[in-house]
């Protein structure tokens, strides 16, 4: 195949030209395939011979002769079938499909590493002329299997590989993003000028203030009305500023975004081929496939969503004789429904096949060691249906092209969690399966439930709240020193946030308190905090480099009306009560006393690390009285506290018998010689640098000063 040295420009546009074109010829295939009656099949057949004659055209314009010749010997297959008015018989489609599969891998080779790649015309044209094309009695691949084994589905991806690397970008979009552009920069413009008033205006009430410090009268009304004058100018730009923004927003997301068709549209292929190589009658149904999406998303679902479909195909739908004995039609269906709600979007996979074998799953799971035998026995069935998803496993019993190597669901998860997703099933046996998916409608944003705890704001992730109830004492469970929940035929612990995340001490719930249920991985929580603050869209930034690696935290997100907030890891939060069973005996309990969010999350982190009960506090104030009320082994104060600093803090505790020789490491961003001084002089055991906390030194330096205080 040569392109007889056309320009970049052209040779990428007949690509993208004959990949649409590609797409449209399998669509119409498989329907004609499918045995669609009267004038909506003469309509189809008109619709696969414009597309195969546009094929023609464009690549005898563009100079490739051989493409063109291709298609016209396709055109030659389909004629006779359209002049007879004859459903498609599955020979005739597998011909046509695979040809239609050759022709696109030589483009997509020769455009890809720019080499030659040969077309063999002759025997593709050869191999259409050798079709009989005769009336077929029933549907392809329901009534009858297929005479002869049909090539794996890895060879309908081919076909259906669209080149996603480029956007297609209409003209008038571009115009409309500068357009929004160029409104910006004029607001940019006036709110710098605003600036430059406000300026004004301060030096203005400075002078006044200077002359009413000599004796002048304090025009009160002139400063008011300068300032109402710059406030009301000011609200108009900032109007103009959201205006802008939003138009921006609505011209770029209309550049990227893109139908849901086209995600589907190749998996009708893949159940086609799939089900004939299976020698199974399936069919595919889409509901909702004509919303929009982000791009990348749409990119993200491909994997996922092939993965379903045909985990649906080779395990869940039963052969036609199966099926029949179980009083069911020979075809089975596999159902794709997309609904969003607000910004979540929402996808089941269901299929009406034999449902998941739940004993199967539990035996293969004792023979691979997937988890323990003694854990497997107190797995209820809503446990055992997510091992499904653990990496490596499978039911399948030999291995084949399209299962047994243990690579599928395990990849779904895996690859919807990169796009802050999750996926959750259920099964019946004998009636099918379901599976759920929730991801975010636009990447680089998550929807978070603002809660607060101890009067600390968090984040927790929307997707993976299930419901936010308040307790009710008789679906309460006492279980030793924790709490469960009854909730759906479950029993779930109950875990208090703020104990979680050091702020206070343990407690028994109180009938009336807020819960969150949320779900991840295979575990449900029910999750106490003080009060549901409010929902919002937020765009998480990475944790700063002291926090880097904490496993509590997702991110930070910084909130419209002002401050940052920390994320929660759902993964963290379900396996929270896991991880207190297993961790070693505490080597005491500390203390930690500091302003900042970020300082009071690595110290507990790091505390937490290396075996001790740790409980933070935002004050010296909250921290006095911590104290008086529990037994602390080790205190950890920042220097600069909002109120009562660090040093004064220390002299306090010095003054008092009960905390005299309680030992204090204080830390500050202070790491000067006079500073370090004037903490120990104040009667602190340690002085330590931020840096050097999270260098390390805080685990060695308070097992130091404990060890001195003769406190271990």
């Amino acid at each position: 195949m040569t392109d007889g040295g056309l320009p970049d420009g052209l040779r990428l546009g007949f690509r993208r030209e004959a990949e649409e074109l590609a797409e449209r010829i399998t669509r119409s295939i498989l329907a004609l395939e499918s045995g669609a009656g009267g004038g909506a099949q003469d309509e189809t057949y008109k619709q696969l011979l414009r597309a195969l004659h546009t094929l023609k055209g464009s690549a005898a314009l563009v100079g490739l002769a051989d493409v063109a010749e291709v298609a016209h010997a396709m055109e030659d297959t389909v004629l006779p079938l359209r002049a007879e008015l004859l459903a498609m018989p599955a020979a005739v489609a597998d011909h046509l499909l695979e040809v239609l599969d050759a022709v696109m891998t030589g483009m997509r080779t020769r455009s890809d590493d720019d080499g030659s790649c040969v077309l063999d015309t002759a025997a593709l044209v050869a191999r259409l002329r050798a079709v009989e094309v005769a009336p077929a009695t029933a549907p392809a691949g329901r009534a009858r299997p297929a005479a002869r084994e049909p090539p794996p589905p890895a060879a309908a991806a081919a076909t259906q590989a669209t080149d996603h690397s480029r956007w297609q970008v209409s003209e008038r979009q571009v115009l409309t993003i500068i357009e929004r552009l160029e409104l910006l920069r004029e607001v940019d413009l006036r709110l710098a000028e605003r600036r430059r008033d406000l300026a004004r205006v301060v030096g203005e009430i400075r002078d006044l203030a200077d002359g009413a410090r000599r004796g002048k009268l304090f025009d009160a009304a002139a400063v008011t009305t300068r300032l109402a004058q710059v406030s009301y100018t000011l609200d108009g730009e900032v109007q103009d500023l959201h205006s802008a923004s939003e138009g921006l927003d609505e011209a770029v997301r209309a550049v990227s975004t893109v139908g849901l068709a086209q995600v589907v549209e190749p998996l009708y292929r893949a159940v086609r081929d799939l089900a004939r190589t299976c020698h199974k009658q399936v069919s595919l149904a889409v509901v909702g496939g004509e919303l929009a999406i982000d791009r990348r998303l749409a990119e993200a679902l491909r994997g996922p969503l092939l993965h379903l479909v045909r985990n649906a195909v080779d395990h869940g739908i039963e052969t036609p004789e199966l099926r029949q004995q179980g009083g069911k039609a020979a075809l089975g269906t596999v159902t794709l429904r997309f609904e969003q709600q607000g910004n979540v979007l929402f996808v089941e996979a269901s299929d009406d096949g034999a449902g998941l074998d739940f004993e199967r799953i539990r035996a293969v799971a004792r023979e691979r060691d997937v988890v323990s035998a003694a854990e497997l026995e107190t797995f209820d069935e809503a446990q055992v249906t997510q091992l499904i998803f653990r990496a490596g496993f499978s039911t399948a019993t030999q291995v084949t092209e399209t299962s047994g190597r243990g690579v599928g669901l395990d990849v779904v998860r895996t690859q919807l969690e990169a796009v802050d997703g999750r996926v959750e099933v259920k099964s019946t046996r004998g009636q099918g399966s379901h599976f759920a998916i929730t991801v975010p409608m636009r990447l680089g944003t998550s929807p978070v439930l603002i809660v607060r705890v101890a009067n600390q704001n968090f984040g927790v992730p929307i997707l993976a709240v299930e419901t936010a109830l308040a307790l009710r004492a008789e679906h309460l469970v006492a279980a030793g020193a924790t709490w469960r929940l009854r909730y759906r035929e479950q029993v779930v612990p109950v875990l208090d946030l703020g104990v979680l995340c050091g702020l206070r001490r343990p407690t028994p719930p109180k009938p009336g308190a807020q819960l969150l249920v949320l779900a991840a991985r295979e575990r449900r929580v029910a999750l106490l905090v003080d009060a549901v603050v409010a929902d919002r869209e937020v765009v998480l930034r990475p944790l700063p480099a002291e926090l880097d690696g904490e496993p509590a935290f997702v991110g930070l997100a910084a909130l419209a009306q002002g401050g940052v907030i920390a994320v929660l890891q759902p993964d963290w939060l379900v396996d929270a009560q896991r991880q207190r069973q297993v961790q070693a005996p505490l080597r005491g309990q500390v203390l930690v006393v500091d302003d900042s969010l970020t300082a009071r999350a690595l110290h507990r982190a790091i505390l937490e690390a290396g075996g001790y009960a740790v409980h933070a506090v935002a004050s010296a104030e909250e921290a006095l009285n911590e104290i008086a009320a529990e037994t602390y082994d080790l205190v950890v104060c920042d220097v600069s506290l909002t109120g009562i600093d660090g040093p004064t803090f220390v002299k306090r505790l010095r003054a008092q018998s009960a905390t005299r020789t309680l030992p204090v490491i204080l830390a500050s961003m202070d790491a000067t010689a006079n500073a370090r001084q004037e903490g120990l002089t104040a009667g602190a055991d340690a002085y330590l640098s931020k840096e050097e906390c999270a260098a390390g030194r805080l685990l060695a330096e308070a097992a130091a000063v404990l060890t001195q205080r003769g406190a271990v």
